[in-house]
Order: structure tokens, then sequence, then C-alpha cells
């Protein structure tokens, strides 16, 4: 069995080969892991990832936004050895990434502690975050203690209050 203990993100990558792989940001365990689908087996491929939540695979690469980096971090995504190495980050002006998407050569990330989604131009050399704004749309204001409900009054748990565990055979 693999437990998850707060999965956020998950991005499937297929190889040259097999099956390919269901990479699942585990914001918990503080870790990317990789199941291979057509062996089912389950290995950490990154760890010590400063609370992933979002993972992306996108053109060759890995893409995983760290939360609490904050940073967007890179990876080649057939190399099994390949660390992460950093792409953006606060110098660049993310404060919470929590969700990426890609076309092209395009990258978006959302990032709910600056309030706005990047756009980055990954061709581009410099690969400068650009912001995407939102005309008249002010940020929503958010009481000191509030909690999140849905609908009526149902109180959502906290995401380290939640499990999710996958059974691999074998």
């Amino acid at each position: 069995d693999v437990v998850f203990q707060a999965p956020h993100g998950l991005a499937m990558s297929a190889g040259p080969g097999h099956g390919g792989e269901l990479l699942v940001a585990d914001a918990g365990a503080d870790a990317v892991v990789a199941v291979d689908l057509a062996h089912q087996r389950a290995r950490v491929r990154w760890a010590g990832v400063p609370r992933p939540v979002a993972v992306l695979a996108h053109e060759g690469s890995v893409y995983v936004a760290a939360s609490f980096g904050p940073a967007i971090l890179v990876a080649d995504l057939h190399e099994p050895a390949a660390p992460l190495r950093p792409l953006f980050g606060a110098e660049h002006g993310l404060v919470e990434p929590v969700a990426l998407a890609a076309h092209g050569p395009t990258l978006w990330i959302a990032d709910v502690g600056a309030d706005v989604v990047w756009v980055a131009d990954l061709a581009a050399p410099a690969r400068l975050l650009v912001a995407l704004a939102f005309a008249d749309m002010p940020a929503a204001a958010v009481e000191p203690g509030a909690r999140a409900t849905l609908l009526a009054p149902r109180q959502l748990a906290a995401h380290g209050d939640v499990a999710l565990r996958l059974h691999v055979p074998g």
C-alpha cells in the first residue's frame, strides 16, 4: 500500500517504452511520489520539497509548485536521477504558488499568496514572470480566524486530517 499524507497535485507522465507514471505532489510528506502504473510500484521521486501542492509534466520536464518555498522547481522528466532545481522563487515575486498549467512555451502559475496568476515564457532566456492583471477584481478580504464552510454549515476538515490510500499489489 502507498499512503499519502496530504496529496494535492497529480500529473501523468508517459515515457518511451512504458505505461507511464502518476506523479503525486504529497504536501504532507514534502515529497513528489512516482507511481509506476505498468508495474504497480511507487517510489519517492523527490524528497525535501517544501510543501509541494502542484505538479505538471510538460514537454519533457516536470514542474513542481513548492508553496512554502515559495518556488517553482523543475527537473528532467525522463531522467530518474535528475534533481529538482529552482526555476522561480521569492525573488521573482512568488508568495504561495498553488497551481500550474502550460501550453507550448507558456507556463501559468496561480499564486494565492500574491492574489495573482503569473505568466512565464519558458523559451525566453531570462524567463521573467509577468503578473496577469485581473481588471476590476479586488482581492477578497478574509477575517482573522475565519473558517472554511461548504454550503450550510459544514466545516471542512483540514488537509492534514485527510489520507489517501492506494493499494499497489505486489
